[in-house]
């Protein structure tokens, strides 16, 4: 994450979250997107914010989804705003989701090349939908 961050930012160290936004939709309509999630980020800022490492990766991808969408972080004013969209999207996934029962999922090659004895559990697409406006 450090090497992305300095390659991309110019910033030193890891940082959280990094998103590259692929769509080039000045409507931010479409998403299509890279985006670089640092789990041992994550895991000093539960212990820091005094949550869990599950809500604050969630955290990262409602942060990057933002982002997708438009906001930006750059000036004090749009850190507050950006923040305040945030919290208010994750009151709603901590209300309408169960954030503790998160799990690790296979990748597909861990699935594809799974033992046949092994069962590998998939999870189960969720249809529920927030919507993000300006």
């Amino acid at each position: 994450m450090a090497a992305v961050n300095q390659k991309f930012l110019n910033h030193q160290g890891p940082t959280d979250v990094i998103t590259f936004d692929l769509a080039e939709d000045p409507d931010h309509k479409i998403f299509l997107a890279q985006l670089y999630i640092c789990p041992g980020v994550a895991r000093v800022q539960a212990k820091k914010f005094e949550t869990t490492w599950p809500d604050e990766l969630i955290r990262y991808h409602v942060h990057a989804l933002l982002h997708l969408k438009g906001y930006d972080d750059q000036t004090p004013a749009a850190r507050r705003t950006i923040k305040r969209h945030e919290e208010r999207i994750m009151r709603w996934l901590r209300k309408s989701q169960n954030l503790n029962q998160l799990e690790r999922v296979p990748h597909p090659a861990d699935v594809q090349n799974a033992p046949p004895n092994k069962s590998v559990r998939t999870p189960k697409p969720s249809r529920q939908f927030i919507r993000i406006d300006r």
